[in-house]
């Protein structure tokens, strides 16, 4: 759990150092900056999205857990609670402190080192995953906080609080350690984060990106289900 909590350290860190430069950085070079991070984060995701076995498989996980995910409002509670803990530490920056830590939650939590990480040293102490993530995820805090602001700092809440998760039921998900469902996973998550890129890169118009997340979790439900009958 210690190493979770590492993971969490390194976003602070990381934001507190792309607090400090943003301070420097004008609005042009700021809006710059988020496109190029919209083309990065859709890429990264297109990568991950083509990994996939079966694409009707992906598709009916998509829009299954779109479902859920619209029924819940993810989006709006994600966003409620950054706009709480914004109005808890009495920070004034805005919406941009809600985009902010919408974004950098997505971005930390959606993908396979996220989830597989904090399982694997659940079940065989193995921590290498998430110190491979702490410095990926220390690298993009500091990238977004310079944009964002502060509200990336806030994201550190959610994403040791939902590895810790993963971690506790490390026991329970021994089925996400096999190569198909572990496939799905990643190629669900690259969806995502593809959406998120093209958020990004949006000025407008906005993807619910949050509310596609209960997707990630249909394949272990599936593999459970078919692994009992």
């Amino acid at each position: 759990m210690s190493i979770i909590i590492l993971n969490g350290i390194f976003i602070v860190v990381g934001s507190l150092i792309g607090l400090f430069f943003g301070k420097s950085l004008s609005k042009n070079i700021t809006e710059s900056i988020i496109k190029v991070l919209g083309i990065f984060v859709f890429i990264m995701g297109l990568k991950d999205a083509l990994t996939y076995k079966n694409g009707m498989y992906i598709a009916c996980y998509l829009v299954v857990g779109t479902i859920i995910g619209e029924r819940l409002d993810l989006d709006g509670k994600l966003k409620n609670l950054g706009e709480l803990l914004q109005k808890k530490l009495k920070v004034n920056s805005g919406a941009n402190t809600v985009q902010g830590f919408v974004t950098a939650v997505l971005i930390f939590c959606v993908g396979s080192m996220a989830i597989l990480g904090p399982i694997k040293i659940s079940l065989n102490g193995d921590g290498s995953l998430i110190y491979i993530k702490s410095i990926l995820d220390g690298v993009m805090s500091l990238m977004l906080a310079s944009t964002y602001g502060v509200g990336v700092i806030f994201s550190t809440v959610v994403v040791v609080v939902y590895q810790g998760l993963m971690f506790f039921m490390g026991s329970w998900l021994k089925l996400i350690t096999e190569p198909s469902v572990m496939g799905d996973i990643t190629s669900i998550g690259g969806v995502i984060l593809a959406g998120l890129g093209i958020n990004l890169l949006l000025s407008e118009e906005k993807l619910k990106i949050t509310n596609i997340l209960p997707a990630m979790f249909l394949p272990i439900i599936v593999a459970f289900f078919i692994k009992i009958v």
